[in-house]
């Protein structure tokens, strides 16, 4: 038995002066530009419109932005159904996710990409929320919701963002809180006993203080993967997205920012599908209370060779998974694993934002970020009925991030310098169960890795 975790702590400081000439072309725009169509065609949702981008950390035409850069408005999202980040690969060329076995998302940017299982690795590709990093990609399992634009940043992004953004940034708005009330709720349906809802409000609480509420729930009641040896199945969802953000100003030049944002997930894990296993390589193996060596290697005792040849999977919904009763056992010494195949993960993130606008045109501002994420699943990705391998995963991330900004701008050059400090602590673990047609010809108990 063996535990590891991981510990990490990690301290970013770093200062930077950019000039920018009220010249400078743009040299690869991507961005919606302003249709040329009818003003019939201008009315549609889907039209095709100059955006106000914030990527170079001021607000300006996505127009004018001389960086590869696409971005989406709130109504073209909702459009679109972009509710998750792994939504957004359908739009953006060059942009894919892919989940690992634990269920870990992998962002990939024009090819560029970081492949791993731990829940405790950062990508290569930043995200953003209201200028906040979520440096670690299992933070953005969440719905996406209310939502004001989305802004994807292709190639490097270090001096402006600086965390994670080798690739690029995924820079996501939020809509703020605004002096009127405003309220909306929204529901759909779909196969699988889906059933999402999602609703907004907006009060004035008083002069120069406003408050914006917003939630989402997303539900699949009935699991899209089938069993193939019993009348079982997974793939059910419940996720519950929420946030509340206060904004105040006290005086004419003094804004405060105050938000929460946070997400529980407690949709089944997915399970495998087998389609092939590792043939015997030692001809003087003696499968265990046998006479003789097998076509099974050590690693795949005799059973699963003809379960793989009699249910090779079809199509993506047949799967298979060790039955309850058999993984909860304990194995000798070793515990088994109980509770559901399911996520049972947490995320909560504070956010404070502070901005002094000086008499000379210049901007002080501070942005302090905390997040922190919970996670537990206990996953089966055999693709079979066997105890091959389950594991029982626990993570948590603990994030800390403070930024200063003093910015200004004259007739022909916007300037900007700032200071950023990070400090992160992670423990990343599972314990992982190794028991029948698995190599249990070794070792036969649960085992912590």
């Amino acid at each position: 038995m063996e535990n590891r975790s991981k510990y990490l702590k990690s301290l970013c400081l770093g200062v930077s002066l950019i000039a920018l000439w009220a010249s400078s072309p743009a040299i690869a725009q991507e961005a919606d530009t302003p249709s040329a169509e009818s003003s019939e065609d201008s009315q549609s949702s889907m039209k095709l419109e100059s955006i106000t981008v914030t990527a170079q950390r001021r607000e300006e035409s996505a127009n004018d932005v001389p960086m590869s850069i696409q971005a989406f408005g709130g109504d073209q999202l909702d459009t679109l159904r972009v509710n998750e980040v792994d939504d957004l690969q359908a739009l953006v060329p060059s942009f894919s996710v892919s989940q690992s076995y634990q269920g870990v998302p992998t962002y990939t940017l024009r090819g560029i990409g970081f492949n791993t299982i731990n829940v405790s690795a950062t990508s290569t590709v930043g995200t953003y929320v209201d200028e906040v990093a979520y440096p670690y990609p299992f933070m953005n399992s969440g719905p996406m919701f209310d939502i004001e634009r989305i802004e994807v940043l292709k190639g490097p992004q270090g001096t402006l963002f600086g965390r994670n953004t080798t690739a690029g940034l995924i820079n996501v708005v939020t809509n703020k809180p605004v002096d009127e009330f405003q309220a909306s709720v929204s529901a759909d349906i779909g196969n699988y006993d889906t059933w999402n809802l999602e609703g907004m409000v907006n009060v004035p609480l008083a002069e120069n203080v406003q408050a914006r509420f917003a939630i989402r729930s997303e539900n699949s009641d009935e699991g899209w993967q089938e069993s193939i040896s019993r009348g079982e199945d997974r793939g059910t969802v419940d996720k519950l997205g929420f946030r509340a953000a206060l904004a105040i100003q006290p005086t004419d030049k003094l804004e405060i920012d105050l938000s929460y944002n946070g997400w529980i997930n407690k949709s089944d894990t997915i399970a495998g599908q087998a389609i092939g296993l590792t043939p015997n390589t030692d001809p003087t193996f003696i499968v265990p209370g046998t006479n003789g060596p097998s076509t099974a290697s050590g690693f795949n005792q005799p059973g699963l060779v003809d379960f793989i040849n009699s249910n090779f999977p079809t199509n993506a919904e047949q799967a298979d998974w060790a039955p309850s009763y058999l993984r909860s056992a304990d194995i000798g010494a070793g515990e088994g694993i109980d509770g559901p195949h399911e996520e049972n993960s947490s995320f909560d993130a504070i956010k404070l934002g502070v901005s002094y606008e000086f008499d000379n045109e210049m901007r002080l501002v501070s942005l302090t970020g905390y997040n922190k994420l919970d996670r537990e699943a206990v996953l089966d990705w055999s693709g079979v009925p066997f105890q091959i391998l389950l594991q029982d995963i626990e993570g948590e991330i603990k994030s800390f991030s403070q930024e200063l900004r003093l910015e200004g701008s004259t007739d022909k050059v916007d300037w900007l310098v700032g200071a950023y400090y990070g400090k992160d602590e992670t423990t990343d673990g599972n314990r992982t169960m190794l028991r029948d047609n698995a190599n249990s010809n070794f070792v036969s108990t649960a085992a912590y890795l």
